[in-house]
């Protein structure tokens, strides 16, 4: 049976909004007259693992795309204002290593308990192999932390794919972690016959995953992709 949580909430006639995207603390405040809120944050995405230079083929992992959660707040449990944090941007491993992608930031919001939409982590680092098969993880997602008020969402992200090695065969670079509200980048994809140098592909959209590197036969190996920063959209419902 669905769970009824419904809360009484006053007619409105205007709907407002607000979207902080830039990265790092925030001051939310809310427009004159507000009812509610109905408020989405979503993690910063991870990124795409950088791989190792030299005479054989590497390829990495995808980040994970930030998580996603949705929920309600009063006018009472806003007050005059609420601050908060935007996740920031993963960014891929570095060429010329088995460089591993950073996570994405936390997208946090201080009510009377802490909501926090987490971000995605990095993808693993490719090294370069001289036989065999390889496997190179995807960053994982992360779940999110429930505050105060009334839960609409809570998304899980989409953790990267593996960066996968056939000598002999391909090297498929990670995709990186999609959302609701973001593409997360596309890995590469080559014959280990050829010789190329292809940088992860970046996220786009909020808290999408960067891809992972594919190097081949390259010396000064590839960065994995950024993932994309994460946002709070504030959704008022007000009466004038």
């Amino acid at each position: 049976m669905p769970t009824n949580n419904a809360i009484n909430l006053l007619p409105f006639t205007q709907i407002n909004i607000q979207r902080i995207t830039a990265p790092g603390a925030f001051t939310y405040t809310p427009t004159s007259n507000l009812l509610f809120a109905k408020v989405t944050l979503v993690g910063g995405g991870g990124g795409g693992g950088g791989t190792q230079g030299g005479v054989n083929a590497a390829c990495s992992g995808g980040g994970a795309s930030g998580s996603l959660v949705q929920f309600i707040l009063t006018a009472v449990q806003i007050g005059a204002s609420l601050n908060g944090t935007v996740g920031a941007v993963g960014t891929g491993g570095a060429a010329g290593g088995v460089n591993t992608g950073t996570a994405g930031g936390n997208t946090t919001l201080s009510t009377s308990s802490m909501w926090t939409a987490s971000g995605g982590l990095g993808g693993i680092g490719g090294a370069t192999i001289t036989s065999g098969n390889t496997f190179n993880a995807g960053g994982a997602a992360v779940i999110n932390i429930v505050g105060t008020g009334l839960l609409l969402l809570n998304v899980i992200g989409q953790s990267g794919s593996f960066g996968i090695l056939s000598l002999g065969n391909t090297a498929n670079a990670g995709d990186g972690g999609s959302n609701m509200i973001a593409s997360g980048g596309i890995g590469r994809a080559a014959s280990v016959s050829s010789v190329v140098a292809t940088p992860g592909q970046n996220a786009t959209g909020n808290g999408g995953g960067g891809a992972g590197a594919l190097n081949i036969t390259f010396a000064g190996g590839s960065a994995g992709g950024n993932g994309s920063a994460g946002i709070a959209i504030f959704e008022e419902y007000i009466t004038l």
